[in-house]
């Protein structure tokens, strides 16, 4: 990798190269990222979650974005699994009513 000692930053491919203090000046900047599920869903960030089948990865993940919905911030669920019957079916209980998903809430 070559170096400039003038630079600021460097390039290798696409990825920015900077010293460790020049990552801590440039980051003190910007603003602190919201803590959108405290701690583990940082505003920005993509989470994939993956697990056996029947664990409850839909339930939790579904349940976080109830969460962050309610708190007015756009969440978009994608759901590789469900269909859209077996999704209803989920939210739907014995007498026939659905579980009201707040608006900003997607899928």
């Amino acid at each position: 990798m070559e170096t400039n000692t003038n630079s600021a930053s460097d390039h290798l491919g696409l990825f920015e190269i900077r010293t460790a203090n020049q990552v801590l000046k440039d980051a003190f900047l910007t603003p602190d990222p919201i803590e959108l599920y405290s701690p583990l869903i940082i505003q920005g960030e993509l989470i994939i979650l993956f697990a056996d089948t029947g664990i409850g990865k839909t339930a939790l993940c579904v349940q976080i974005g109830i969460h962050i919905a309610k708190a007015n911030y756009v969440v978009l669920y994608f759901d590789l699994e469900l269909s859209d019957k077996q999704f209803e079916k989920r939210y739907r209980d014995d007498d026939g009513v659905h579980f009201h998903f707040p608006e900003t809430f997607f899928r």
